[in-house]
């Protein structure tokens, strides 16, 4: 049973739950988890206390039916809080992690995070440092409740069913779980969850089953099933949920959107393919996405590669190691350079790591402002100590912030860059509409005679009218379309047709991957403004002036 050890100070926050709430607490510092445990003895039931990893498990394989909470320290002799914790919740998913260490290090935060951990406490332990984490532990606890109210088998239940039958089993995420938890209070919100429960319960095969395995996720298996029949239903659902009334109350309503995972087979694997099924289906847009097999090592590897490169770029921006470079865009007339786009890389020791390698992990760990800004101190930095030209990229994330536009306006005032000397990109596939929060930034901008320019048109479903909302300054024709012009044909005509209807619109037009004299010839004579490519001049960091270095 737990050790007594002496009480420390009553805490001061509602905590109540965890009156029925057991804990286990694994550390090699018996001074320091006297004091712990004498706290959390105010806030929980139990308290079983471990002084390293292996004594912990011990504690867990005899009491898993009432542990709920782990405490561990990330770094012990006997078996460390990372692998503890990995496995406990291979028997006990349900159980929420909290670690404890003495370092503040990216790396370990991130080793956390992988393993899932819901709370994390760096040395000294204080009682405010604990109760802020318990309120995160309890927010989670809160949350999860809520989809225990449709009575349906959970992930244990599913991983029991799996185990050793084989069929599909479909993963179902409710996408706009978050968006409909913020419009409907509590109250409704519970019969929003049911509302879905229902209509899947109403629709699926009649031997299936289905689970509620998180709160935004639901799953359904049928065995002796093929991903076809997985499939076919998936479809179903979209088709019927069109019609199907989502119901809170009287006449009030809801419209759901779904994403779905498919996979087919038997046991562990089966849900890990199913949910990177559905994690694919998100990355690439579609409304399901299906794996049948794959190479879970090669994938665990690659989030390990991930963890590194995330590393990586928290690293360079803290020690302002990004580096931009620059690539000269000619003028085909006057046969000068007329402006420079800025490029980020990552140094990476001695190496330079191009944007495709990294930025995509940006974008997941939220970074990618923080890049961008980077980009636009260091380009107004280094041009304002000329007259030259320049364009800067932007995501869409960039021009979803509250204060990107207030940043440029302040970094241009504080550099003395005048506007209209800076031009920033925006993919043209970033969608908007006529109120939506991009095209009012793209007009911000513009009001303060900054100029924009859609980047790699033609590279997706091109949309006309989007383009006319956007008023953009310049269009950059993709470079598949630009680097075939001579040779194809196609190429040619849709080349030659995107800056005939740049032209009509009042765009400059600018033709990327312009590798080779022929290329730029042919563009030049369809009276193309502008070439921007190797042939002209590579990414660097210094800015390329003389066009006798072009040619």
């Amino acid at each position: 049973m737990p050790n007594s050890l002496p009480q420390a100070v009553k805490n001061s926050r509602n905590f109540e739950d965890f009156k029925e709430l057991t804990v286990l607490y694994a550390e090699e510092d018996s001074k320091s988890a006297e004091l712990v445990i004498g706290y959390l003895k105010e806030i929980f039931r139990d308290i079983f206390y471990a002084k390293n990893g292996e004594e912990a498990f011990s504690i867990f394989e005899n009491h898993k039916e009432i542990i709920d909470i782990v405490i561990s320290d990330m770094n012990m002799c006997e078996m460390g809080g990372v692998e503890l914790v990995k496995k406990i919740k291979i028997y006990s998913p349900r159980i929420k992690s909290i670690f404890v260490t003495e370092h503040n290090d990216t790396k370990m935060i991130i080793e956390a995070i992988n393993v899932g951990v819901e709370g994390y406490i760096i040395k000294p332990i204080t009682n405010e440092k604990i109760d802020d984490t318990l309120e995160c532990i309890k927010r989670r606890i809160d949350v999860e409740q809520m989809y225990k109210i449709t009575n349906l088998p959970n992930i244990d239940k599913l991983h029991a069913t799996i185990s050793s039958t084989s069929g599909y089993l479909v993963v179902i995420k409710l996408k706009n779980y978050n968006d409909l938890q913020t419009v409907y209070e509590k109250e409704l919100f519970v019969k929003v969850i049911k509302a879905v429960a229902g209509f899947f319960e109403l629709y699926k095969p009649p031997n299936s089953k289905l689970f509620q395995i998180s709160e935004s996720k639901f799953a359904i298996f049928q065995a002796n099933s093929t991903s076809q029949e997985a499939i076919h239903l998936v479809n179903l659902f979209e088709v019927i949920k069109e019609e199907h009334e989502f119901e809170i109350y009287d006449e009030e309503t809801f419209r759901p959107i779904f994403g779905y995972g498919i996979s087919t087979g038997h046991g562990e694997e089966l849900l890990q393919r199913a949910l990177i099924a559905l994690e694919d289906s998100k990355e690439s847009g579609k409304i399901f996405g299906i794996v049948e097999s794959v190479d879970l090592e090669a994938r665990s590897q690659k989030k390990r590669v991930d963890a590194k490169i995330i590393n990586r770029i928290k690293k360079s921006l803290d020690n302002n190691e990004l580096v931009v470079c620059y690539q000269p865009i000619f003028d085909n007339r006057s046969k000068k350079i007329y402006s420079y786009e800025a490029l980020v890389r990552l140094k990476d020791g001695e190496n330079i790591v191009s944007p495709d390698q990294f930025l995509d992990e940006a974008k997941k760990i939220g970074m990618l402002s923080v890049i961008t800004r980077q980009i636009i101190k260091k380009s107004f930095e280094l041009f304002s100590k000329n007259s030259l030209n320049f364009s800067i990229n932007l995501s869409e994330e960039d021009m979803k912030s509250d204060d990107i536009v207030g940043y440029i306006e302040n970094r241009a005032k504080y550099f003395k860059i005048e506007p209209n000397r800076v031009s920033f990109e925006v993919l043209e596939e970033i969608s908007i509409n006529e109120n939506s929060k991009v095209l009012e930034m793209i007009k911000s901008l513009k009001d303060l005679g900054f100029k924009i320019s859609i980047d790699d048109f033609g590279s997706k479903s091109s949309n006309f009218s989007r383009i006319m909302l956007m008023n953009a300054d310049y269009l950059k024709i993709d470079g598949s379309f630009v680097k075939g012009v001579v040779e194809d044909e196609n190429s040619y005509k849709i080349t030659s047709a995107i800056a005939n209807f740049a032209k009509t619109m009042d765009m400059k037009v600018i033709a990327e991957f312009v590798h080779n004299k022929e290329v730029l010839d042919i563009i030049t004579d369809m009276g193309i403004d502008y070439s921007q490519g190797f042939y002209i001049g590579k990414p660097k960091e210094e800015l390329l002036l003389s066009e006798v270095d072009i040619f």
